[in-house]
Protein backbone atom coordinates (compact mmCIF):
# COMPACT_ATOMS: atom_id res chain seq x y z
CA UNK A 1 0.00 0.00 0.00
CA UNK A 2 1.17 3.70 -0.97
CA UNK A 3 2.26 5.68 1.86
CA UNK A 4 -0.05 8.32 0.42
CA UNK A 5 -3.19 5.94 0.39
CA UNK A 6 -1.93 4.64 3.78
CA UNK A 7 -2.23 8.87 4.73
CA UNK A 8 -5.65 8.76 3.48
CA UNK A 9 -6.59 5.32 5.01
CA UNK A 10 -5.40 7.09 8.57
CA UNK A 11 -7.33 10.54 7.94
CA UNK A 12 -10.05 8.12 6.98
CA UNK A 13 -10.02 6.21 9.83
CA UNK A 14 -9.78 9.24 12.29
CA UNK A 15 -12.98 10.64 10.75
CA UNK A 16 -15.16 7.55 10.63
CA UNK A 17 -14.27 6.33 14.03
CA UNK A 18 -14.75 10.10 15.40
CA UNK A 19 -14.03 9.33 18.81
CA UNK A 20 -10.47 8.66 18.18
CA UNK A 21 -9.66 11.74 17.17
CA UNK A 22 -8.83 14.87 19.70
CA UNK A 23 -11.65 16.24 20.76
CA UNK A 24 -9.92 19.39 20.23
CA UNK A 25 -7.24 21.03 17.81
CA UNK A 26 -4.28 22.86 19.00
CA UNK A 27 -5.23 25.90 18.89
CA UNK A 28 -8.92 27.01 18.73
CA UNK A 29 -9.54 29.37 17.35
CA UNK A 30 -7.00 29.22 13.88
CA UNK A 31 -4.16 32.12 14.57
CA UNK A 32 -1.42 30.98 11.81
CA UNK A 33 -2.80 32.48 8.66
CA UNK A 34 -2.54 30.27 5.65
CA UNK A 35 0.60 28.86 3.95
CA UNK A 36 -0.05 28.96 -0.30
CA UNK A 37 2.51 26.84 -0.59
CA UNK A 38 -0.01 24.12 0.38
CA UNK A 39 -2.31 24.58 -1.74
CA UNK A 40 -3.02 22.40 -5.25
CA UNK A 41 -3.24 19.08 -6.14
CA UNK A 42 -0.66 16.82 -4.10
CA UNK A 43 -0.04 13.01 -4.79
CA UNK A 44 2.77 10.31 -4.58
CA UNK A 45 5.38 10.22 -7.57
CA UNK A 46 4.49 6.27 -8.37
CA UNK A 47 0.89 6.28 -7.67
CA UNK A 48 -0.66 8.97 -9.99
CA UNK A 49 -4.51 7.18 -8.77
CA UNK A 50 -4.21 9.22 -5.55
CA UNK A 51 -4.62 13.18 -4.49
CA UNK A 52 -4.45 15.03 -1.84
CA UNK A 53 -6.18 18.63 -3.31
CA UNK A 54 -6.15 21.61 -0.36
CA UNK A 55 -7.50 24.68 -1.28
CA UNK A 56 -7.84 28.17 0.47
CA UNK A 57 -11.19 28.94 2.51
CA UNK A 58 -10.03 32.16 4.02
CA UNK A 59 -6.80 33.42 5.45
CA UNK A 60 -6.86 30.64 8.48
CA UNK A 61 -8.41 27.91 6.70
CA UNK A 62 -7.98 25.28 4.21
CA UNK A 63 -10.42 22.62 2.28
CA UNK A 64 -8.87 19.39 1.96
CA UNK A 65 -10.56 16.60 -0.86
CA UNK A 66 -8.96 13.42 -1.01
CA UNK A 67 -9.28 11.15 -3.87
CA UNK A 68 -8.35 8.12 -5.42
CA UNK A 69 -9.31 7.13 -8.79
CA UNK A 70 -8.36 3.85 -8.41
CA UNK A 71 -10.46 3.17 -5.10
CA UNK A 72 -12.94 5.70 -5.93
CA UNK A 73 -12.72 7.05 -2.60
CA UNK A 74 -13.77 10.96 -2.45
CA UNK A 75 -13.36 12.32 1.15
CA UNK A 76 -13.26 16.31 2.25
CA UNK A 77 -12.16 17.82 5.47
CA UNK A 78 -11.06 21.66 7.09
CA UNK A 79 -7.96 22.09 8.32
CA UNK A 80 -5.86 24.85 9.84
CA UNK A 81 -2.44 25.37 10.75
CA UNK A 82 -0.38 25.95 14.43
CA UNK A 83 2.94 26.05 15.25
CA UNK A 84 4.79 24.32 18.07
CA UNK A 85 8.28 25.72 18.62
CA UNK A 86 8.60 26.40 15.04
CA UNK A 87 7.42 22.76 14.05
CA UNK A 88 4.25 23.39 11.58
CA UNK A 89 1.01 21.01 12.65
CA UNK A 90 -2.04 20.95 10.05
CA UNK A 91 -4.73 20.52 12.40
CA UNK A 92 -7.54 18.42 10.75
CA UNK A 93 -11.04 18.41 11.50
CA UNK A 94 -14.09 16.08 10.80
CA UNK A 95 -17.11 15.00 12.36
CA UNK A 96 -18.89 11.82 13.06
CA UNK A 97 -22.40 10.79 12.55
CA UNK A 98 -23.83 12.83 15.20
CA UNK A 99 -21.57 16.17 14.01
CA UNK A 100 -19.31 16.17 17.19
CA UNK A 101 -15.81 17.10 15.59
CA UNK A 102 -12.36 15.80 16.06
CA UNK A 103 -8.94 16.32 15.09
CA UNK A 104 -6.20 14.66 13.85
CA UNK A 105 -2.53 16.33 13.35
CA UNK A 106 0.10 16.32 10.67
CA UNK A 107 3.51 17.61 11.14
CA UNK A 108 4.48 19.43 8.13
CA UNK A 109 8.53 18.38 8.10
CA UNK A 110 9.56 20.34 5.33
CA UNK A 111 7.82 22.10 2.06
CA UNK A 112 8.23 23.86 -1.04
CA UNK A 113 7.04 24.33 -4.37
CA UNK A 114 7.27 20.91 -5.94
CA UNK A 115 6.29 18.16 -2.65
CA UNK A 116 5.48 18.63 1.01
CA UNK A 117 6.92 15.58 3.64
CA UNK A 118 4.53 15.06 7.00
CA UNK A 119 4.27 12.49 9.47
CA UNK A 120 0.83 12.29 11.22
CA UNK A 121 0.73 11.97 15.03
CA UNK A 122 0.27 8.06 16.19
CA UNK A 123 0.03 8.90 19.73
CA UNK A 124 -4.00 8.16 20.99
CA UNK A 125 -3.31 10.18 23.89
CA UNK A 126 -4.91 12.82 22.70
CA UNK A 127 -7.86 11.73 22.34
CA UNK A 128 -8.46 12.23 26.29
CA UNK A 129 -7.30 15.71 26.72
CA UNK A 130 -9.76 18.29 27.21
CA UNK A 131 -8.49 21.52 26.22
CA UNK A 132 -6.40 23.09 22.92
CA UNK A 133 -4.02 23.84 25.90
CA UNK A 134 -3.21 20.33 27.08
CA UNK A 135 -3.07 19.58 23.61
CA UNK A 136 -0.46 22.07 22.87
CA UNK A 137 1.16 21.40 26.28
CA UNK A 138 1.27 17.47 25.23
CA UNK A 139 2.48 17.61 21.70
CA UNK A 140 5.14 20.12 23.03
CA UNK A 141 6.48 17.64 25.70
CA UNK A 142 6.52 14.82 22.73
CA UNK A 143 7.50 17.38 19.50
CA UNK A 144 11.02 15.42 19.23
CA UNK A 145 10.34 11.96 19.66
CA UNK A 146 9.83 9.94 16.38
CA UNK A 147 8.17 7.71 18.46
CA UNK A 148 5.21 10.33 18.57
CA UNK A 149 5.19 10.35 14.85
CA UNK A 150 3.59 7.75 12.71
CA UNK A 151 5.44 7.32 8.83
CA UNK A 152 6.70 9.80 7.06
CA UNK A 153 4.90 10.38 3.60
CA UNK A 154 6.15 13.15 0.86
CA UNK A 155 3.34 14.30 -1.97
CA UNK A 156 4.56 15.65 -4.68
CA UNK A 157 3.15 18.88 -6.60
CA UNK A 158 1.00 17.50 -9.33
CA UNK A 159 0.91 19.40 -12.42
Amino acid sequence: MSKLLKLLSFILVAILAGCDGAKYPIDDPAVIKTDDRLLGKWGEKKHGHEYCCISKTDDYHYFIAMLSKKKDMVDSQTAFLSVIDSARFLNIRSENDEHVPSYMFLRIIDINAKKITVAGIKDTTLKSMNSPAEIRTYITRHLNLPAFYGDTTILYKVK
